[in-house]
């Protein structure tokens, strides 16, 4: 009987490792899980290019609430930007093709 007791408990305890191995696989997976997200969150910031972009391809596919977004975050987030002028121009032809010619008018 000590034998099967020995052997009951070896198996408890090899069970217990086996569940601490997987504890550690598991961690280990969130924690490059969390590292990659945040690391790509980091890395994926809008630049000035990518919404003029994205501003350009909005308004040439006529969605204009999409333009006027990405036109007026290069405006607030890049004041110095080249594509300054053409941001103001861009929201303000897509204000005018949605009949807000109050805020076109503001824009041109």
């Amino acid at each position: 009987m000590a034998k099967s007791r020995n052997k009951g408990s070896d198996g408890l305890s090899c069970r217990k490792r086996e569940l601490k191995e997987n504890m550690k696989k598991v961690k280990f997976k969130i924690f490059t899980a969390l590292f990659f997200l945040s690391f790509f969150k980091i890395f994926s910031v809008e630049n000035e290019i990518s919404l003029f972009n994205d501003m350009i391809s909005s308004i040439n596919s006529s969605f204009y609430p999409g333009c006027i977004q990405n036109a007026q975050k290069l405006i607030s987030d890049f004041p110095e930007s080249v594509f300054i002028p053409e941001a103001y121009c861009a929201k303000g032809e897509a204000h005018f093709k949605l009949n807000e010619f109050s805020l076109a008018s503001e824009n041109l």
